[in-house]
């Protein structure tokens, strides 16, 4: 029997293992996939090979107003906005001519007020007015950035700003600078002082500016960065975060033919299949035979018992340590 590559083909290996076609096994096809669902959630969250560390790049996205009907004249990009009848402020960030929506964010990241649906808002500068009927906060005004169920754990956020990292770009950026100054005598000479020069600077960046801490929770789904909003970055910066993300069997069939989740989810669907027959225990069957689903029990359970306990020994990664 060829190894599982899909779900399907796990289930009928399963079946295969336990004594199918010979004997019946007595679980159901929906017992039988939720306790491959809790093998392959189990895998995920302990086996090395469940999971892989990925960098996730994210732009920062500002909200949309809606309208009911196509704006009177022209937004600006840049240009102030206010709600005539909250008399909340934002910004704007496109240039449409009869637009029937507007990216914005508000002026502040703790508006004192908040546009509403069915209000009026008008440009300030172009004096354009439109009608709004949905509004969609971003990231921006959120505070928060969207996080796929798939991240298990977020590890840091790469530098947005400070000496090592420089927004500019081209003639005016420092690094470019600092290279053509020095470039001409790094290829004939030692590179000793401009890497105890880089390693200053780096230290300067930790000490004056530091790194971004974040907070996040992966049934929430939500990366807070704690850092100043109004400062510390921009709508349209790209956020890069190192990250633990497990491996989704739909994406990466290999998984389904892994030997540790073959072998516990067999051994899951044995305990199922024992606690199914636990209450005909000790009734006989036609031609003497007596059932006897507690040993069918004990011996799945057993066998999932020891397979957890030598996934922290074998197949488990280092915890990685924080030092503040």
């Amino acid at each position: 029997m060829a190894l599982p590559t899909t779900r399907t083909e796990l289930k009928t290996y399963i079946r295969r293992r336990l004594g199918e076609p010979v004997i019946t096994v007595n679980v159901s096809d929906d017992q039988l996939e939720q306790r491959i669902d809790d093998a392959l959630a189990f895998f995920q969250d302990y086996h090395f090979e469940g999971s892989e560390k990925v960098y996730l790049k994210h732009r920062v996205t500002p909200s949309n107003l809606t309208f009911t009907v196509a704006s009177t004249g022209t937004f600006t990009n840049g240009e102030s906005l206010q709600g005539l009848t909250s008399n909340a402020y934002g910004k704007a960030y496109t240039s449409n001519a009869n637009a029937t929506f507007l990216q914005f964010t508000y002026s502040s990241t703790v508006p004192a007020n908040t546009f509403s649906v069915g209000e009026t808002v008008k440009g300030l500068g172009s004096n354009a007015t439109a009608t709004i009927s949905a509004i969609e906060l971003g990231d921006y005004d959120n505070q928060y950035l969207p996080v796929s169920n798939l991240v298990m754990s977020i590890s840091k956020v790469l530098p947005l700003d400070g000496f090592a990292v420089d927004r500019s770009t081209g003639l005016f950026s420092w690094n470019y600078q600092f290279l053509m100054n020095d470039l001409s005598w790094l290829s004939s000479s030692s590179v000793i002082s401009y890497y105890l020069t880089r390693s200053h600077m780096e230290l300067l960046n930790d000490l004056f500016i530091g790194t971004v801490n974040v907070r996040y929770n992966r049934h929430v789904n939500r990366l807070y960065l704690d850092l100043d909003w109004s400062t510390d970055i921009r709508v349209n910066d790209y956020v890069i975060v190192e990250a633990q993300r497990i491996l989704d069997p739909a994406t990466y069939a290999d998984v389904w033919t892994d030997r540790f989740l073959r072998d516990y989810s067999t051994a899951l669907v044995k305990k199922q299949w024992g606690q199914n027959l636990i209450k005909y225990e000790g009734v006989q069957m036609p031609g003497g035979v007596t059932l006897n689903g507690r040993a069918i029990y004990d011996e799945g359970n057993r066998e999932a018992q020891q397979m957890e306990e030598q996934i922290q020994s074998k197949y488990e990664l280092p915890p990685e340590f924080f030092v503040a």
